[in-house]
């Protein structure tokens, strides 16, 4: 899609309104002296320590494997943000907030390549506000930075040419594709997607071939830093490798299944699933299409490769990680707007864009409310909320809080 200049000054100015309506949405909900995930604790944890002055890798107590590019950039940075380790958590959270927000601004700016401005927008904010994606707005974890990291690398691909600023472009994809593996490598689950949408470009053999490339060298990149920074023995990199594999085939479960696909679907809103699944559906059964629709339903193949591989490998595992499913939400929102969003008119994109919004939040808040109201003995933990979720946890903060002060004043 070509712009002229009045249409890249409106879509920057949109692409900037809804990246400060992200970090809004997160300011407001933010956390305060805690995160959410334990896993995000143990890793500020770490990061107090290096604040405190102990060695690197002495400090990185949670993601040596997973997320080493976090600790390195927070060793790099924390001299000037952070002047004592109880800085640490609120330093990240803010780092948290504004990763969602370039997130959020670039992920309209993709959108905006396929869809005209009102789908975009609207597509965005659906995606914004999605229970998990929201959820990763208020606090610190790397996924968030890393997956902005690898929106920057696709959106400067199609810059990629032999002329000096083209050979710039692809030297700056492979540097940000790499920096989101090293920042966390669970971006590496896209590559399926990126080459599927590369073999249907304009371009195919030259971009497979530019898509190769850079995933390897981005997992390269990721092997030689996890590597300068694993220890000896079975915590090494085949040592932890070998003991996360086998512990994520000991959890799996199909019985899990019963539970983390209710889970799954309503952190990954519910409304957005159900609309994208019924789009392909009709879709794909319109033997009217012809040839053309054909090439459009193709276009779709990425954005499944997208989301599939994340939502299978995870439905297995019973544990409630829900940030697990924060990369699909992306691919679910696109192919929403691919069948359901696209072509219609702007006031109809507007009322679904909303009701979709207030079913994706208010389906797991009802149902979750309802059944503690009426079976408190029985309470569930609300598992794809985000408002009732959201209080919990704030709860649950306070009350560390509370005891850590009674307990220091206890000891003096």
């Amino acid at each position: 899609m070509i712009f002229n200049r009045t249409d890249t000054r409106r879509d920057l100015a949109t692409a900037m309104v809804l990246m400060i309506s992200a970090m809004l949405t997160g300011w407001v909900y933010v956390y305060h002296g805690g995160m959410s995930e334990p896993d995000s604790v143990v890793m500020a944890a770490g990061m107090a320590r290096i604040a405190a002055g102990e060695p690197l890798s002495e400090s990185m107590l949670y993601g040596r494997f997973l997320n080493p590019g976090i600790y390195l950039l927070f060793k790099l940075i924390h001299p000037v943000f952070v002047r004592s380790p109880g800085d640490t958590i609120p330093f990240l959270n803010i780092l948290g907030i504004l990763s969602f927000s370039l997130l959020t601004g670039l992920f309209y700016i993709l959108l905006r390549r396929r869809f005209d401005r009102t789908v975009a927008a609207c597509s965005t904010l659906i995606a914004m506000l999605t229970p998990v994606f929201w959820e990763a707005g208020t606090y610190f974890h790397p996924v968030v930075p890393a997956l902005a990291l690898l929106a920057g690398a696709i959106l400067l691909f199609d810059r990629i040419s032999a002329s000096a600023a083209g050979v710039s472009a692809l030297l700056a994809v492979i540097l940000l594709a790499a920096s989101a593996t090293v920042m966390r490598n669970e971006v590496l689950f896209t590559v399926p997607a990126l080459l599927a949408a590369a073999s249907l470009s304009t371009r195919p053999a030259r971009n497979l071939i530019l898509v190769l490339i850079i995933s390897a060298l981005s997992a390269l990149t990721f092997l030689f830093v996890a590597r300068a920074v694993s220890l000896e023995g079975q915590t090494g990199l085949s040592g932890f490798y070998s003991g996360f594999s086998s512990r994520v085939a000991g959890s799996t479960s199909l019985k899990g299944l019963l539970r983390t696909i209710p889970w799954a679907v309503m952190v990954m809103g519910a409304a957005s699933i159900l609309l994208a699944a019924w789009g392909i559906l009709v879709r794909l059964s319109d033997r009217t299409y012809g040839p053309d629709r054909q090439r459009s339903a193709g276009k779709l193949v990425p954005a499944l490769l997208w989301a599939i591989p994340v939502i299978l490998i995870w439905l297995f595992w019973p544990i409630p990680v829900l940030r697990h499913y924060f990369i699909a939400v992306p691919a679910i929102v696109y192919l929403l707007a691919a069948t359901i969003l696209s072509g219609r008119g702007k006031g109809a994109v507007v009322l679904i864009t909303i009701a979709v919004i207030m079913l994706n939040l208010g389906i797991p808040e009802i149902l979750y409310r309802a059944y503690n109201s009426a079976y408190p003995d029985r309470a569930k933990a609300p598992n794809g909320t985000f408002f009732y979720q959201h209080s919990l946890v704030n709860e649950r903060i306070e009350r560390y809080h509370t005891c850590l002060l009674y307990t220091s004043d206890a000891a003096d």
